[in-house]
């Protein structure tokens, strides 16, 4: 059998999120991102005449969105928690406050322990 081998680096594509309970909070939970996706939604409402018939529609934005495989830093590393919030940078964008909006917790043999995360960008600066 081979012997265990681990560099102590984050592999490229991967991210290091401290997530906080309030954006002053001095305290975070350090987890790695994995498949960090970020999605720009958009809403849409159908203008019908009196039978029925499309006449026009209005597109909007949706709340920006993104969704990660989180996993914990370390052993005794606490699972998310919805609410908690990071910074984070979409590409091309500004880095931002995002809220934990939905947390799984899916069970794979021999895997480490992840998390599957939805993210929402806070509108209104949070506290």
């Amino acid at each position: 059998m081979s012997e265990n081998y681990n560099d102590g680096a984050i592999p490229f594509g991967s991210v290091a999120i401290a997530l906080k309970a309030t954006t002053a909070a001095t305290a975070s939970i350090t987890y790695i991102a994995d498949n960090l996706d970020f999605s720009n939604p958009s809403k849409e409402i159908l203008r019908t005449n009196q039978i029925d018939e499309p006449s026009g529609s209005i597109d909007y934005n949706d709340f920006q969105r993104a969704t990660a495989t989180l996993q914990r830093a370390t052993s005794t590393t606490d699972a998310p928690t919805k609410g908690y919030l990071c910074q984070l940078t979409p590409p091309g964008g500004v880095q931002a406050w995002w809220r934990v909006f939905d947390v799984n917790t899916p069970q794979q043999k021999d895997q480490a322990h992840t998390f599957s995360v939805t993210f929402k960008k806070c509108v209104n600066a949070p506290s």
